[in-house]
């Protein structure tokens, strides 16, 4: 079992219940079809309903961010993202939330987040208790490292790839293809033609086909040229 897999497992259950105001807003972001759709982050800042960039809720972008930083193996609707949003009193809250729910969309083996999977899968009995953050926190501290286990990417990376993914790198071919590849296995496939940052991540073509990787692992390819 994974590092991260027993580490979610232990996490105390989510069971405070929603407040009237929050309830009553779930309700209404039930009704809303618009945001009911699972989404890529640049699609997410592309919708005509967002304002622009930098007026965008900063809870939002917290959440957007932990997606960015797995790669987004996940989508989420933003019906989804402003519900978890409400529950952000502090950026850690960010890492904690996602990462639970990341954890138990892979154990479902579910990749796109949606409000209904938040309402029956995720926090059927309700959300995290103060006290229950501030244990998750402590309990996913590493020893001997100044990296918490969250931020770990390697540690997601294993996680939700499996063993063969470690000191891989991940090239998404299609939202339903993503290989785990080698350094030398990428570099080996030809040169890299034009690379171009989009929204987090970065595309390029490598041997006719037009693939995406993370701006991490963009990083140790570019380093290796």
């Amino acid at each position: 079992m994974s590092k991260l897999k027993e580490y979610f497992a232990s996490c105390p259950t989510p069971q405070e219940e929603l407040t009237k105001e929050d309830g009553d807003l779930l309700i209404s972001l039930r009704r809303n079809q618009d945001i009911a759709e699972p989404i890529t982050y640049a699609e997410f800042l592309a919708h005509p309903n967002n304002p622009p960039k930098d007026e965008i809720p900063p809870a939002l972008m917290l959440l957007w961010g932990r997606s960015l930083r797995l790669g987004e193996y996940f989508r989420m609707s933003m019906s989804a993202v402003i519900f978890l949003s409400l529950f952000l009193r502090r950026p850690v809250d960010a890492a904690l939330y996602f990462g639970y729910v990341a954890y138990r969309a892979k154990e479902k083996g579910i990749r796109d987040i949606t409000l209904e999977f938040l309402s029956i899968e995720a926090f059927p009995m309700g959300m995290f208790h103060e006290d229950q953050l501030r244990q998750m926190w402590e309990a996913q501290k590493q020893e001997g490292s100044i990296e918490n286990m969250l931020d770990d990417g390697e540690q997601w990376r294993v996680y939700l790839y499996g063993d063969q993914a470690e000191g891989k790198i991940i090239v998404r071919y299609s939202q339903e293809d993503e290989r785990p590849m080698t350094l030398e296995e990428v570099l080996a496939d030809g040169a890299i033609v034009e690379p171009n940052t989009i929204e987090g991540r970065m595309f390029f073509w490598l041997e006719g086909s037009y693939v995406s990787v993370s701006m991490e692992d963009f990083e140790k390819i570019s380093a290796a040229q």
